[in-house]
């Protein structure tokens, strides 16, 4: 296993960018890979447009204790997770 940190005190250098990009090309290269979004701004979430895809059932779905949603292949082998992300179930029933 592999981890990369993508950070900065500064705003608006491109941390989203960088993070989704090298996510999304680990992701389609064959690497099983999961992004996490730290940033209560959640412009991950907007960056992939995670508000029109379906989360499965969470991190505790698959015996993790955290409430948070998880994304699964949002592209192939691309999980998204964040702690500040909500599941938009109930806009998709």
């Amino acid at each position: 296993m592999k981890k990369l940190l993508v950070a900065s005190q500064k705003s608006g250098v491109g941390k989203t960018t960088a993070a989704v990009s090298l996510a999304t090309a680990a992701a389609l290269s064959g690497i099983r890979t999961l992004l996490v979004d730290a940033d209560p701004l959640n412009a991950i979430g907007a960056c992939l447009d995670l508000e029109h895809h379906l989360p499965a059932p969470g991190l505790k779905g698959i015996g993790i204790n955290s409430e948070a949603p998880l994304w699964q292949n949002v592209v192939p082998d691309l999980d998204v997770t964040s702690p500040y992300l909500q599941s938009n179930k109930a806009a998709h029933t």
